[in-house]
């Protein structure tokens, strides 16, 4: 057989598969339809049933609605007149002349009624009716009537909520009392009850209202009851609610209500009664029917056991004849019954499965008029398709069979895309070719193995980076290639478990590794690996970059941070050699004012040889505490974090300062310092701060690169005067600094270095590289340079030479002159010095006497407000910080009552790194002397707000 033979067999076994096919699928179409429609059929009967029970719970809850508010109604009139019969009540608004006499009355008995209400309080009262064997006095009158009129307020207020309420009221127990609302004459009542008296009609309203004997000590004494139904005398048929009034074990009497029973009927017939719904009855108790909602045939006889399976299903029940159901009432002890024929069971289902089955035949109908058409429209012409595509597939230029207009084109697409597929295939050899080309061209290094571990694709980038050829890679194991030895084991183990199935667990990921080359020279590298399925088989390709220069940067970044962490630990160490300092403040102070006025005292004894040597004694120990001073003020200014301010700064001052703080390290490291200070150089507008940090970073680098150098150890400062050329052309005039020692000295390589953050030439833990930026930072925020000097005048080691601008003629301030001046004595002043540390106090107390001023002292701002509340005082001197009331505290009470006084006040302190102080002290205007002071300090400061004043 030729091939166009075997085509048109295969055509003809597809055709008949295709009928056993269609026959496999629509029978069990068939018989699923035939299971559904019975199904369905159930569910429809299951849904009428529910239906008639859903029916009857809506009539259920429509009762209960209708029915709480009488029972809510009647329990709370029961309560008011609980209460009502409880207490004595105030005269009401009505008269007692309202009350009228009954005639005819029955014998031996008075009786009385409400009929001369007037008409405007007929709709808000109640009727009272009255029987007594004697007749009521004037009091009982009132309080009765007060009662029936609480009485019919409130009932007028649960009708206009109530809209089922008819008559309610209250009878005694005995009879001889009532209250009626709404208001109706008594010859109504009389006539509506068909009595002749109103002693007949009590008596009558009693009886019908009568309950039940009933344990009250178990509480189903209160509990409310309905009546039996009962027709009045004009055939209105009313069923009554009954809430019993208790003292004790006494009735008193029954508050009640009467509603229509036409009322309970429409609301059992529900607001649109489906026509053939059912029949619905709603019975008491005693299972006697109270209303039919359609008059009719009367309450068939049914099981009590069907009754009850129907009170606990869902749906109505099936009784064969006819479907029950029935709900129970919340708010009465009663229950709605309904019944449905079964015709009218069936006759619902087929409303509802009717439209189903004209849908199934109709279905039927179409699915064989559609699997005609897909056969004739598709089926068919989709088997010349196959058979084509076969064709197609085997030769290029497969002529397509005669087909209809709709299949044509896919005939022509089947040809077009097998033309396409080739020509596809030509572009995925180019696109090979291209991706090749990529990776050739590629900057990583790209190798590719087999699942062995032999090389199959090494890239240029690749021969670059190891040093291999890529014909001397190829075939090698990767591991003799690129992994160094000591990694090798552990690389084949890894290689070894993923072909053995084991969960990879490096694919994907950027990792860091160690790479060796051909060479032997091993480098880091930043290697992802990933595997490629090609067939059945697996290979592994890696995209490697050489990781030298970042590795170089990481480990740049780790010794910055190293660096940094130092610092911090400076600025910690600062911080708290800062608050030693302050602590030395005030007893410095005290040194200072003890050896002043010692040195004082001791000038009339000069021309003696014991009172020249106690002079001299008092010198040096002033000069100690001046140096001990100015250490401390050093560093309270190393750890004041506060924002920089420029001022005119003594540069010779601050090279004192830097020496003295540095002295004892120096000194015990066998350096010699010399200084070459010039004289009477210009102040510089500065931070001092920031500048004397500058002069410490040098000292210090200095210090340590002299540290384990030979003797001599030479340490030399200088400061002068020079000019330097303006950026304007001109020349301005500088002052300098140079700090320069006889160390080894700055590198060639490293001079433009040691200027970078973070770089240092000193060994591990010993510098941050901070302190050579920072100062350098310092002298070009101030407008000046800082600079390593090609020679140093030591003949060796390294010179650091500091330039800043001079300060303004008019800013410039001479070298201040520490030593006690002579000054004039303000005569009459009086001065009032409080400290709460007596020493201290009475060094300032001294120190201003010998300035010829009358003193008094105070240990506390609350006895300084006392003594100025008794004596004047022209200024005031105030430590900063004390126990109780400090001195901004004591500042504003003068200023509140010695408002000229405030403003000649002088505060000492020793809190300089306090912002709060700084903020007072800025706000206040007040001088301050900071401890420890001098006495020229002192006196400096009370002259200046004497002369102020």
């Amino acid at each position: 057989m030729n091939a166009d033979t075997v085509s048109v067999l295969d055509v003809t076994r597809l055709r008949r598969r295709y009928t056993w096919l269609v026959l496999a699928l629509a029978l069990p179409a068939l018989l699923s339809m035939l299971w559904l429609a019975q199904r369905q059929y159930e569910t429809y009967r299951h849904t009428a049933l529910r239906e008639l029970a859903i029916s009857a719970d809506q009539r259920s809850a429509a009762l209960d609605r209708l029915l709480r508010p009488v029972r809510d109604d009647v329990l709370r009139l029961r309560a008011l007149v609980q209460d009502l019969l409880g207490r004595d009540l105030p005269p009401s608004g009505l008269s007692t002349d309202f009350l009228l006499p009954a005639d005819p009355a029955e014998a031996g008995r008075s009786e009385y009624s409400l009929d001369a209400l007037p008409a405007l309080l007929k709709d808000s009262g109640a009727q009272l009716l009255l029987s007594n064997v004697q007749p009521p006095g004037p009091v009982q009158q009132r309080e009765a009537l007060a009662r029936a009129t609480l009485f019919g307020e409130q009932a007028q207020l649960a009708g206009q909520a109530n809209a089922v309420m008819g008559r309610v009221y209250f009878i005694s127990a005995v009879g001889d009392q009532a209250w009626l609302h709404p208001w109706q004459p008594s010859a109504s009542l009389l006539n509506d009850a068909g009595a002749r008296t109103l002693t007949t009609y009590l008596k009558g309203l009693a009886l019908r209202t009568a309950v039940a004997s009933r344990n009250v000590a178990s509480g189903e004494a209160f509990e409310p009851d309905w009546s039996a139904p009962w027709t009045d005398a004009l055939g209105t048929r009313y069923i009554t609610l009954r809430a019993p009034l208790w003292r004790d074990v006494t009735l008193l009497g029954v508050v009640a209500m009467d509603v229509p029973l036409a009322r309970l009927q429409q609301a059992l017939a529900g607001p649109a009664a489906r026509q053939g719904g059912g029949r619905f009855w709603l019975l008491d108790g005693r299972d006697d029917s109270l209303v039919d909602h359609a008059a009719g045939a009367g309450l068939p006889q049914l099981a009590q056991e069907r009754r009850a399976e129907a009170l606990a299903s869902d749906a109505a029940i099936d009784l064969g004849e006819q479907a029950l159901t029935q709900r129970r009432l919340q708010t009465a002890p009663w229950q709605v019954l309904a019944l449905l024929p079964e015709a009218q069971v069936q006759r619902m289902v087929l409303e509802l499965f009717w439209p189903q089955l004209l849908v199934a035949a109709e279905f039927v109908l179409i699915l064989t008029l559609v699997l005609y058409l897909l056969w004739r429209s598709f089926t068919a012409p989709a088997l010349q398709l196959v058979d084509y595509l076969r064709r197609a597939a085997a030769a290029p230029g497969a002529a397509p069979p005669p087909a209809s207009r709709l299949w044509t084109p896919w005939f022509k697409l089947v040809g077009d895309t097998f033309d396409q597929w080739r020509a596809s295939a030509r572009q995925a050899e180019q696109t090979e070719a291209l991706k090749s080309a990529i990776v050739d061209h590629a900057l990583a290094a790209v190798i590719t193995t087999d699942d062995d571990g032999r090389v199959v694709e090494f890239n240029p980038a690749a021969e670059a980076m190891f040093q291999y050829s890529r014909n001397s890679a190829l075939g090698r194991p990767v591991a003799e290639l690129i992994t160094p030895e000591r990694f090798r084991q552990a690389h084949n183990e890894g290689m070894r478990r993923m072909r053995e199935g084991s969960p990879p667990r490096l694919l994907g990921q950027r990792i860091a590794m160690r790479a060796v080359r051909a060479d032997g020279s091993e480098f880091p590298i930043d290697i992802v690996l990933w595997r490629t399925h090609v067939g059945e088989r697996s290979f592994f390709t890696a995209s490697i970059v050489d990781a030298t220069q970042a590795h170089a940067a990481e480990e740049q970044i780790v010794r910055q941070r190293e660096a940094l962490r130092q610092s911090e630990k400076l600025s910690a160490m600062g911080s708290l050699l800062a608050g030693v300092a302050h602590e030395l403040n005030n007893p410095l102070a005290i040194l200072m004012g003890r050896a002043t006025l010692l040195e004082t005292r001791t000038e009339g004894l000069a021309h003696l040889p014991e009172g020249l040597g106690l002079q001299n004694d008092a010198l040096r120990i002033r000069e100690a505490a001046e140096r001990c001073a100015r250490i401390v003020r050093t560093f309270l200014s190393m750890a004041r974090q506060k924002k920089g301010q420029q001022r005119p700064v003594q540069l010779n001052e601050l090279v004192h300062g830097a020496v003295d703080l540095l002295q004892y390290s120096l000194r015990t490291s066998g350096i010699a310092v010399e200084l070459r200070l010039a004289e009477e150089l210009p102040s510089v507008l500065a931070d001092g701060d920031q500048l004397g940090q500058v002069l410490l970073n040098l000292l210090v680098n200095a210090q340590q690169a002299l540290t384990g150098r030979p003797q001599p150890l030479k340490l030399c400062i200088e400061t002068g005067l020079e000019e330097e050329r303006g950026r304007a052309g001109g020349r301005i005039r500088q002052a300098w600094l140079r700090v320069a020692d006889n160390g080894p000295g700055v590198a060639p390589g490293l001079r433009e270095r040691i200027f970078d953050p973070f770089f240092t030439t000193k060994g591990e833990g010993a510098g941050t590289g901070l302190g050579l930026a920072f100062s350098r930072s310092v002298a070009l925020e101030h407008g000046g340079s800082l600079r390593l000097e090609e020679v140093s005048p030591t003949g060796s080691g390294a010179s650091f030479r500091l330039s800043l601008p001079l300060a303004p003629p008019e800013d410039r301030q001479a070298p201040a002159d520490t030593r006690p001046a002579a000054l004039e004595v303000e005569q009459q002043a009086r001065i009032l010095v409080v400290d709460d540390e007596a020493e201290l106090a009475q060094v300032i107390r001294e120190m201003l006497e010998s300035g010829g001023y009358e003193l008094a002292t105070a240990e506390s701002g609350e006895v300084a407000l006392e003594l100025l509340a008794e004596a004047r005082f022209d200024a005031i001197v105030s430590d900063l910080r004390m126990p109780g009331m400090d001195g901004p505290a004591l500042w504003r009470e003068v200023r509140r009552l010695h408002p000229a006084l405030a403003r000649r006040m002088v505060f000492v302190t020793g809190d300089t790194l306090s912002p709060a102080a700084d903020r007072f002290l800025a706000d206040t205007r007040c001088p301050c002397v900071d401890k420890p002071f001098s006495k020229a300090d002192l006196l400096d400061k009370v002259r200046l707000v004497l002369d102020q004043a």
